[in-house]
């Protein structure tokens, strides 16, 4: 961050398959020192990139901020 900064994250990553559907929510508040990187959330996945979406939602200052993939992407 170039700035110190608090708020709260919410990860969702959402699975769908021939198998099924599994979902995994991670949630918290997170503080971040200026000039310092944090990890809010991570999880370990089987299968192809292509049965997945992730969302991530931080909430900073006040301000809710997404991250999400195009329609059309396959990177997560």
């Amino acid at each position: 961050s170039d700035h110190a900064v608090s708020g709260a994250y919410a990860l969702t990553i959402r699975q769908s398959s021939a198998g099924g559907q599994a979902m995994i929510d991670q949630t918290g508040d997170f503080t971040v020192a200026k000039g310092r990187t944090m990890t809010l959330g991570q999880a370990t996945l089987g299968g192809t990139a292509q049965s997945y979406r992730a969302e991530l939602e931080l909430t900073v200052d006040g301000q809710r901020l997404r991250c999400r993939a195009a329609d059309d992407m396959t990177d997560i």
